[in-house]
C-alpha cells in the first residue's frame, strides 16, 4: 500500500518522514529525487540548463537551485516550463522505486512530496495513492520553526508560504491530518499511532 505525505513549509512533513524511517517504514522522498535529477549526467540537468542558461550554474558546474528557485518564484510561466522539466522525471523514479519496494514485499511505502496535490502526483503514479497524511500547524509557529532553522527572512518565508496552496486546500484533500503544533515527542506519538492503526489496517485490506 504506497500512502502520500505532505505538509507546508514548517509544518513538520520531513519530521513525520523521519519518524517513520525510523520505524522502519521506506519514504521515498521526492524533492531528494528531483534534486538527483538535476545532477550532471541526467537529461533533466541538461534540459534545465539549456532553458535557463548557465547563469544557473555554480563554479564547478552544478545547478544552483536558490539562483533558479529566484527566476521562477515570482514568474508562473517559468515556474511551469520549470515542472514541465522536472516533474515527469520525478514521477518516473517514484514509480520505479515503489515498484522494486512492492517486489520486496514492503507492506507500507510513503511518497513525500510538498506538492503532492499542485503536480498531481495521487493520479499520476502507475498505482493511486491509498491516501494522502497532511501535517498542518498554525501559521506563525510554521514561522518560528523555519527561522530556527534557515535564518531566513521572516517576510520570505511568509512569501514562500503564500506560493503553495493553503492548509484549508490541503485539509479539504486529506485522508488523514496529523496537527504538529507540540513538541517532537507528541508528534512520533500520533505517527506511531496512525502506523499501529490506521496506516497498518489499510495495507490488510
Amino acid at each position: 500500500m504506497t500512502w502520500g505525505l505532505t505538509g507546508g513549509i514548517g509544518a513538520g512533513k520531513s519530521e513525520v518522514a523521519k519518524i517513520l524511517r525510523q520505524l522502519g517504514v521506506p519514504v521515498l522522498d521526492a524533492d531528494q529525487i528531483s534534486r538527483m535529477q538535476m545532477q550532471s549526467g541526467h537529461a533533466v540537468y541538461d534540459s534545465v540548463v539549456a532553458t535557463f542558461g548557465r547563469q544557473i550554474l555554480n563554479d564547478d558546474k552544478t545547478i544552483n537551485r536558490a539562483t533558479l528557485a529566484s527566476l521562477v518564484f515570482n514568474n508562473p510561466a517559468l515556474r511551469a516550463k520549470l515542472n514541465q522539466l522536472t516533474h515527469g522525471a520525478v514521477i518516473n523514479e517514484i514509480n520505479g522505486r515503489i515498484a522494486l519496494l512492492k517486489q520486496a514485499k514492503h507492506p507500507l511505502i510513503i511518497v513525500e512530496a510538498a506538492l503532492i496535490f499542485e503536480i498531481g502526483l495521487t493520479t499520476i503514479l502507475h498505482e493511486a495513492l491509498a491516501g494522502v497524511l497532511v501535517v498542518i500547524a498554525p501559521k506563525e509557529l510554521r514561522v518560528q520553526r523555519v527561522l530556527a532553522r534557515d535564518q531566513a527572512d521572516p517576510s520570505g518565508i511568509k512569501a514562500r508560504m503564500n506560493a503553495q496552496i493553503s492548509d484549508e486546500e490541503r485539509l479539504a484533500k486529506a485522508t488523514i491530518v496529523i496537527e504538529n503544533a507540540g513538541t517532537l515527542e507528541e508528534l512520533r506519538n500520533t505517527t506511531v499511532g496512525l502506523l499501529t492503526t490506521q496506516l497498518a489496517q489499510s495495507t490488510n485490506k
